[in-house]
Parts: structure tokens; sequence; C-alpha cells
């Protein structure tokens, strides 16, 4: 019987434990992770409201089986379950005080000025054109030009830009509206068009994990052959004939292989003599940070409560494409969860100075992927990294920072350790 190759996964986000389901059965897997629990953002906590333990979800919520399918093929072999949600978008805009919930024509007018609003209407018309149109840009191999380009050459009205559009990516990906009419346009219609966002009728189901999301991490706590060495953070990985991983415990362990599991930033810091193009792609894919609190303050939400949705968007006063601020999201959990609660409950990011703390239930900081034309020409070339000095790099920021990217991603390369580490 031959000796398992050994392989060592430096962190526990879905990438890392998704690397992990993928290669326990044929390697000595070893996992790293820093915090004293594995699961990055899968991030679940068990708080008492109204005298009844609920677990709610502050990370990653939702996914969809559709645009999901090497993450759900991991649920379902593990044999956790999913229930369907609500996921209705709308949008409060403190500048023109426009409002408007996208769940129903009847939500759509909330506000029912909206009715009698001639730029409400040149902003649906506006909608109705960007989902028909903008997929042609796929049709070209242009990675080059900007969010801001493509809408000022194409002539959209201020009104979606400001009401609709930038007030939507900049809480996809938690940025700032400077940075999201900086996203190539290719690389935004691209990732509406696999996650069902142009569709405007007949969009696609939506899951929530049963009993929080962190349920999976469990069951691939239980399932994996895995060594998990949480509280252990990795200081250096020096690469030679084999692979030394040095923890700031004094540890130091040998390997056939790496998988760093990090975020880019993060794995470039800890590469002893990184190569030339380790440093020049890793270190052209930023990250920024977010401040995500679970709180039980109405406040933050709008004072019609026919606008709330399952996620529920809000522009703040200075918005405008060269400000600073980040437009505010606040997921209303007793909908996408389905919590049978009489206190509302929401997780909300950046929105720390608004809430009262005496409803914050947990915070959290998480750092997201910053996608610009340089990151994204930098992830277009992740095929000089991998294998090079048995060194391989997985995570959700090779995609557009999601949870099925970091499934995906860790899928594509465990089939290149088994082909390569032998």
């Amino acid at each position: 019987m031959s000796i398992k190759k050994r392989i060592a996964i430096v962190g526990g986000g879905i990438s890392g434990l998704s690397t992990a389901y993928h290669l326990h059965d044929e390697y000595q897997v070893t996992l790293f992770e820093k915090e004293d629990y594995v699961g990055g953002h899968t991030d679940t906590h068990e708080l008492v409201i109204d005298n009844k333990t609920v677990n709610i979800d502050s990370g990653f919520i939702i996914f969809c089986r559709e645009f999901y399918p090497n993450f759900c093929a991991m649920l379902d072999k593990i044999g956790v379950e999913s229930q369907a949600t609500n996921m209705s978008f709308s949008a409060h805009n403190r500048q023109s005080n426009v409002v408007y919930n996208a769940t129903s024509p009847n939500k759509l007018f909330c506000q029912r000025s909206n009715f009698f609003s001639f730029s409400f209407y040149h902003m649906l018309f506006d909608i109705v054109r960007f989902y028909k149109t903008s997929p042609q840009v796929l049709r070209s191999n242009d990675t080059k030009t900007t969010v801001a380009e493509y809408l000022k050459k194409n002539k959209y009205s201020e009104v979606f830009i400001n009401n609709h559009l930038l007030p939507m990516i900049s809480a996809l990906w938690s940025a700032t509206p400077e940075r999201v009419t900086q996203f190539p346009i290719h690389h935004l219609v691209d990732f509406f068009s696999r996650h069902g966002l142009m569709q405007i009728f007949n969009r696609p189901e939506w899951q929530v994990i049963k009993n929080g999301s962190n349920s999976y991490v469990k069951a691939l706590g239980e399932q994996l052959d895995v060594q998990w060495k949480t509280g252990s953070t990795v200081k250096k990985v020096i690469r030679g004939q084999d692979i030394k991983v040095l923890t700031n415990d004094g540890d130091e362990s040998i390997y056939d292989a790496v998988v760093m599991a990090l975020h880019a930033d993060s794995a470039l810091a800890i590469l002893d003599k990184p190569s030339q193009d380790e440093q020049d792609i890793l270190s052209a894919i930023p990250f920024e940070e977010n401040h995500v609190i679970v709180h039980t303050d109405e406040k933050i939400m709008h004072s019609n409560t026919s606008s709330w949705a399952s996620w529920n968007v809000e522009v703040p006063n200075d918005f405008d494409s060269n400000t600073q601020r980040v437009c505010t999201a606040n997921y209303w959990m007793n909908l996408l969860q389905g919590l049978e609660l009489k206190s509302n409950v929401f997780t909300s990011l950046n929105v720390q100075h608004k809430i009262d703390p005496e409803k914050i239930l947990a915070e959290r900081v998480y750092y997201h992927p910053v996608f610009t034309a340089n990151s994204v020409a930098a992830q277009k070339k992740k095929s000089l990294l991998d294998g090079r000095q048995g060194t391989y790099f997985v995570g959700a920021y090779w995609g557009w920072g999601f949870h099925e990217d970091g499934a995906r991603s860790a899928a594509d390369i465990s089939q290149l350790i088994r082909l390569q580490v032998t």
C-alpha cells in the first residue's frame, strides 16, 4: 500500500474547505486556519431572540442551484439541506427620497408619488433597456471599457444610475461608487448573466441552508478525514525540495504540495521568496474592509414597511460616482431565513455608526476583493502560478468573489493536483 502524499491547505474558508473535500480521500490533508473556527465568510451566530434560540448568518447567506453547481454538488454529497428563500430587492435614495421595492408592481409603487414621477418611469425604461441590451458586450473581447464609460456612451439617465445600478453593484460588492464605476463592464455583465440578474421576469429560485449556513461547515468537519489545525497562524511557506509550513506557535511541518486558500494579499505575505509572477499577479488583486452587524434596530429601514425586501439598499445623502461613501445593504433576515420571530432581525453592512449599540447582536469585519481592469487581467494569468514550486492557489477572488467562485476554484485545482502530485 503506497503512502499518501501530504497536502497543506492554508485557509479555512469556502475555497480551503472545498479543496479538502475534494482531496481528503486521496491525500493526507492538513488544513491551517488562524481563527479558532473554520468557515471564513460562512459565519452563523447562535442567538437568543424573543426567548428562542435561532441561527443568524452574517456572511454567506444565499445561493442558487442553477448557478452554484460545484457548491450544491458538495452540499448534496454531505447531506446538507436547504430551503427556498425570497430574494427581493428594494432601494431608498436619501438624496432624491426615491423608494421602491422591485418585488411586485404594487410594491414598485409603494411610494405613491412614484406614480406621478416622470423620472421614475425614465428609470424603469432604462432598467429594461440595460438588462435587454447590455449582454451585447459579452460578444466582444473588450475587458477594458469601464461601467462609467459604458453608461456615458449609451446615454443612461442619472436617475437609473444613482437609484438602481450603482446602488445595486455597490451593495453587491460592498464597494464605493467610485470603485464600481471602474469595474470592467464586461466583468459586471458576465456576472449578472451567470446569476440570472438579467432576467426581469422568471428569475431563478434562491436558497438558504437550513439552520444557518454553518451547517455545511459542521458536516464537513464531521465527515472529512482531515487534520484540522485551527487557531494556527501560518507565518511562512518555504518552497524547496519539499515544502515547509511554519506557524506562529513554532510548528514546522513538511508537505509535498501547498494550497494557498487565502486572500491574494495574505497569500503573498507568507510566501518565502515569491516569484516575480506571484508578486505581480497577487499584488494586482486588492481587498477592502467591510463592517457587518447583526442587530434588531429597525431605524435603519425605511418607515414604509411596504418597501421592505430581503435585500434593502440605501443610498446616502452624499452619494455620487466620485464619493468614497458605500451604499449600505440591510438584509431582512426574517424574510431571508424564514425566521418566526416577533422581532425583526437585520444583517447590515457599513452602517455601524447608525445602529443603537444596545440592539447589536453580533459584529464582524470581512474583506472583499476589488475588481478593476488590472485585477481582472491578473485573474487571467492564474495558470502562471499553479503548480510552480508545488504551490497552488484557490479563492473566490479568482472569480466574482462569491461562494460558487471559491467552490469552482477548489474543484479546478483539485483536478490539477491529482495530475501533478502523484
